[in-house]
């Protein structure tokens, strides 16, 4: 598929300057218990396939093993950013005088500018920082130019190590996807890539855990690492994992990977795999 987009880097600073927040208007106090907590946290989240599978993962633990002060204390972090990016204002010509200070300190932006692909035009920064609970990272922020001129944000995150510039590529009839890669913290090379579909009038989330619908496609095996992406194509290759492999080394062959956007998920749909130990 032919790439129909334009992206154009507008600034790359390296300074720590705030962009414009309003204040934030007087909110509804932070709930104290893990339902309520996770329930504030769903409305204001622009990630919700993360958040639910993150809690019915917590659900899944055994009562006793649960920290649900740990858990409840993650959730209204994350309620409070949420509610100060969903509060956020800013300009083009304010994004090009540094970071829109949403969670990141000594904020940095690697990159932005703006996404366009036929009349949908979306505006981004990437970000450069740390926070107090998970040490040096980065963020990627997207925004919708309103009616009057000010940029919103609809996306974001800080969850990564590190994102690229985003692309936007058609992907069906009236449909168009935003592509923002990303990396993982730490050393496993965990692939945090994000991704928005524009159908239907709005943009929409994308579920991209597509390893938990990948069923027998991949017989048994894991991709743990970020797949080698072909974007905008939606295809990858990577190396496989047995369940019992060293986190290193998957010695499961390979497979190239194909996948496509199906209710708003990505979602495998061949692939071709090759080599393996016995």
């Amino acid at each position: 598929m032919r790439l129909l987009t334009v992206s154009i880097l507008v600034f790359a600073l390296a300074g720590s300057a705030c962009g414009q927040v309003p204040a934030a208007k007087a909110q509804e106090p932070l709930a104290t218990t893990a339902d309520g907590a996770y329930r504030q946290a769903l409305a204001v989240t622009p990630m919700p396939y993360d958040l639910e599978y993150a809690h019915r993962a917590w659900l899944s633990d055994p009562a006793e093993q649960r920290d649900e002060g740990y858990y409840v204390e993650s959730l209204q972090r994350r309620i409070v950013q949420d509610r100060k990016a969903r509060a956020a204002r800013t300009t083009v010509e304010a994004l090009r005088d540094g970071c829109v200070d949403i969670v990141l300190k000594g904020c940095s932006v690697s990159s932005g500018g703006f996404v366009q692909g036929g009349d949908k035009r979306l505006w981004f920064q990437i970000q450069d920082g740390y926070t107090e609970e998970d040490g040096v990272g980065g963020g990627v922020v997207i925004f919708e130019e309103q009616s009057g001129g000010a940029l919103k944000p609809i996306y974001w995150t800080f969850e990564g190590s590190r994102y690229d510039p985003p692309m936007l590529t058609p992907n069906g009839e009236g449909r168009w996807l935003l592509i923002a890669p990303g990396l993982s913290r730490g050393t496993g090379s965990g692939d945090m890539t994000v991704m928005l579909l524009w159908r239907d009038g709005q943009w929409r989330p994308v579920d991209v855990n597509w390893q938990d619908r990948a069923g027998a496609l991949l017989r048994g095996l894991e991709v743990r690492h970020q797949p080698r992406w072909h974007f905008p194509e939606l295809s990858a290759w990577t190396p496989l994992w047995r369940p019992d492999d060293a986190n290193c080394c998957g010695e499961g062959g390979d497979a190239g990977l194909d996948f496509d956007i199906v209710d708003d998920k990505l979602t495998l749909t061949a692939v071709n795999m090759r080599g393996g130990e016995d």
